[in-house]
């Protein structure tokens, strides 16, 4: 039985979140795990968390067999963690200002997307709760209007785009390592796909097909599609790498993945060292995606048909691709001069 003033102190919440969290991964989908026997021993297992850590390990350990959609139990974790380390308790009904309060902290580290990730992750929790019999507040619908305002992405030019290209070309290709980054950075380049597609290319994704590469990507939603790239652009460096990835007996079935271990790596890249060479590092964002941005925008200039570039960066909405428009100068210049 739950308190009556609807008060939930440590070990009471640590009881009920780790419940909850066994109950999560066994309805997140499995389709991402390679051993299903491994995960079924994992599931079945009887757990009696004793803190927060012991279940930030479960749901670590749930990632790791293939259950990928446990990450989505992080936020949650992190925010009934915050209140317990301010308050010593947590009550899901607080006021929708209190909550708000929180999440508008949030805003001076996280991006909009990722605050709503939050949200979403709390809400669920917070409808558990419900049908146990917790009194909670309905936060679905708070609204994070101050987080509105539209920045302008980071992207190269077209001269710092060729320039980067040359740099990379140049990148030393010694180790399993190097040429493992160097792959990933052509990939993106020449592609544009998302930092988290090109860690879910698996093997058997790439085809070749005559002169070039055919890749299918698994995108937002489960939404697949192809990309292409030619072969006289990465055929060296791929193959140089699956042979290295080979001597060193690495058996996942993605590409990058280097551990033997069926989940997609963590491919984060700083690109710094290299724009720092052609003297043109960003504001922000110097990670791979810099590169989506850029080849985007590319894209857009060199064929102006916007539905082209929404297809090829797989957005399902157009309002995400025309930010690509505000990016070329070359429009801009034109308007200009109608003066």
């Amino acid at each position: 039985m739950h308190t009556t003033n609807n008060t939930l102190y440590k070990q009471e919440l640590i009881r009920l979140f780790g419940e909850y969290c066994v109950y999560k991964c066994k309805s997140f989908s499995q389709n991402s795990v390679i051993d299903k026997y491994k995960a079924n021993i994992f599931l079945s297992a009887s757990y009696d968390f004793r803190s927060f850590r012991e279940i930030s390990v479960f749901i670590k350990n749930a990632r790791n067999i293939g259950i990928i959609s446990a990450t989505m139990l992080q936020p949650c974790l992190r925010v009934i963690g915050y209140f317990i380390a301010k308050d010593s308790y947590f009550n899901p009904n607080m006021s929708e200002q209190e909550y708000l309060q929180y999440f508008f902290s949030l805003t001076k580290n996280y991006k909009t997307t990722t605050i709503k990730n939050y949200i979403a992750s709390l809400s669920v929790f917070l409808k558990f709760l419900s049908n146990r019999g917790y009194v909670v507040r309905d936060i679905s619908n708070i609204k994070i209007n101050f987080l509105k305002e539209k920045i302008l992405p980071s992207c190269l030019r077209d001269r710092e785009y060729d320039a980067f290209l040359q740099e990379v070309q140049k990148m030393r290709e010694d180790s399993v390592y190097s040429l493992k980054i160097k792959l990933a950075i052509l990939l993106v380049y020449y592609t544009g796909i998302r930092t988290r597609e090109l860690a879910n290319i698996t093997l058997e994704d790439i085809k070749e097909d005559f002169s070039q590469y055919v890749i299918k990507i698994k995108g937002k939603c489960a939404k697949e599609r192809l990309v292409s790239v030619k072969k006289i652009f990465i055929e060296s460096v791929y193959r140089k790498f699956i042979q290295a990835r080979f001597n060193r007996k690495a058996q996942s079935v993605y590409v990058f993945q280097l551990r033997n271990c069926h989940i997609p790596p963590r491919l984060n890249i700083n690109l710094k060292p290299l724009l720092q060479k052609i003297d043109c590092i960003q504001p922000r964002g110097n990670k791979l995606h810099l590169l989506r941005h850029s080849f985007a925008s590319f894209v857009y200039r060199k064929s102006r048909d916007i539905l082209l570039t929404q297809q090829i960066l797989g957005h399902s909405n157009l309002t995400s691709t025309q930010i690509y428009i505000h990016l070329d100068n070359e429009l801009h210049e034109k308007v200009a001069n109608f003066f």
